[in-house]
């Protein structure tokens, strides 16, 4: 919830002069009487890193030349058209044509920090890029925050920043077509950076200056022809619309996530070969014998046309107790009732790469300000449902699921599903088959206790599946 813009702000090393804003920020200097400046970002001072004493939690304080009616209907703005994929503004003051605006601190480091310590991995690479594209086409390009000092990266997913600043500046109702074509060349040479750690073109700070050609095969080793081209095509202009550049990217070939061998299956592998060699003789006289057979065949069995697979998201889709995804509110009736409210849908339109987050807090315990925070599924009429997954952003988290037919207005207006009450996500993924099928409207998904992400404790939750009874 916004505060009132126009309180003053007071100095903490000037208690001579409580009331008196000083006209350069300095480390100290208290917003509001809630935010406290700590460290300068960049100059000449427009960001600054700072924490909400109040809530006890980092954010980042933005000084802009705006009035405080103009703050105070972009925060207003803000929050109802808040993604989750976008640094969310909290708070926002000032004074007269001098303002600041109070963003959610990312916790994750940019990629300009990652790709500091090496270059990202082709497949990290093209996940990022395709996640910001998706962003961008989704609201809007501006080509202003594909840089890799405004784009974070985590375990946790892709935050993107910039759309604040930008709101600020009047726009065309739409976009131009040069401003989508210059979206899709910042995003190459996103691709170009992330891969290499060079840029192309106009760069953001901390960014080596620009090199000859856009070929990042030129640049390093496993790089894939296909990538290549898609970064040099989106660079030098040839692909021109967003669209274009996300089919192009959902285009190359996608990893094959390859599990460790445990130490059984090692050894497991090595008595299978040393068995098999004496073995293969025998083994290939019995397949001859057996083809030149009637034996193999099955009776009713349909050779020529054997029954299809049907995929994972497929069998997923099928299973789950609606056909259209349900209505999902952030809970939070402990707090003000904004962990991100406008990212909550993102928990069950079917795509883990989006997702609904918390605030981020300084301890496990949500600073000790509340005991906890999460989202209701309203299934408009109680349905029964066998069993429930949960994909998180991060293993760690203590997860309660309760479920009844009255919407909560508290933790306990809802009975508890898991005996104990509470489960604790030892992975990302948590499932659960009822012993019987659990007939209900309403489900909430009740955090109480976060797992740790750089510089905070936060989570998200990818993706909530309420299954049919019957489909494990």
């Amino acid at each position: 919830m916004a505060r009132q813009p126009g309180r003053r702000a007071r100095s903490a090393t000037d208690p001579a002069a409580p009331d008196s804003e000083p006209r350069d920020p300095q480390s100290g200097t208290l917003l509001d009487g809630r935010y406290r400046l700590s460290r300068q970002l960049t100059k000449p001072g427009q960001r600054w890193s700072a924490v909400d004493q109040v809530l006890d939690r980092p954010v980042e304080i933005r000084f802009v030349d705006a009035p405080p009616e103009t703050l105070a209907e972009l925060v207003t703005t803000a929050a109802d058209r808040y993604d989750g994929r976008w640094l969310r503004l909290l708070d926002a003051g000032g004074e007269g044509g001098r303002g600041w605006l109070v963003v959610e601190d990312p916790c994750r480091p940019s990629v300009a920090d990652r790709v500091r310590e090496a270059p990202l991995d082709p497949d990290t690479s093209v996940a990022l890029v395709l996640s910001v594209a998706r962003a961008l086409l989704d609201t809007g390009p501006t080509a202003a925050v594909v840089t890799p000092d405004r784009v974070y990266l985590d375990e946790g997913g892709v935050r993107l920043d910039g759309q604040l600043e930008a709101a600020l500046e009047p726009a065309p109702a739409r976009a131009a077509p040069s401003e989508e074509a210059e979206a899709v060349r910042a995003l190459g040479r996103l691709l170009l950076f992330a891969l290499t750690g060079v840029g192309s073109g106009p760069t953001s700070p901390g960014v080596p200056p620009a090199v000859a050609g856009t070929s990042p095969r030129r640049l390093r080793g496993g790089v894939s022809r296909r990538v290549d081209a898609v970064t040099t095509r989106a660079i030098n202009g040839t692909i021109r619309r967003l669209a274009e550049l996300v089919a192009a990217l959902e285009a190359l070939p996608r990893p094959r996530r390859r599990e460790e061998p445990r130490p059984a299956a090692l050894v497991t592998r090595r008595v299978v070969g040393w068995v098999l060699p004496p073995l293969g003789l025998a083994a290939v006289g019995l397949v001859a014998w057996t083809l030149g057979s009637d034996l193999g065949a099955v009776p009713g069995a349909d050779t020529a046309n054997p029954p299809i697979r049907q995929p994972a998201a497929a069998r997923h889709a099928s299973a789950l107790v609606w056909h259209h995804p349900p209505r999902v509110r952030s809970f939070d009736p402990a707090g003000d009732g904004q962990e991100d409210p406008a990212g909550a849908r993102y928990a069950v339109d079917g795509r883990p790469a989006t997702f609904w987050t918390t605030d981020h807090y300084r301890t496990a315990t949500f600073g000790g300000l509340k005991p906890g925070v999460g989202l209701v599924v309203d299934l408009a009429h109680p349905r029964p449902v066998g069993g429930m997954t949960l994909l998180l952003t991060t293993a760690g988290a203590g997860v309660q699921v309760r479920a009844g037919n009255r919407f909560p207005t508290g933790i306990h207006s809802l009975p508890p599903l898991v005996p104990g009450g509470r489960v604790v996500a030892h992975t990302a993924e948590v499932h659960r088959t009822f012993p019987r099928p659990v007939r209900a409207r309403y489900w909430l998904f009740w955090l109480t206790r976060l797992p740790r992400r750089q510089g905070g404790f936060a989570e998200g939750i990818r993706e909530i599946r309420l299954e049919r009874p019957g489909v494990r």
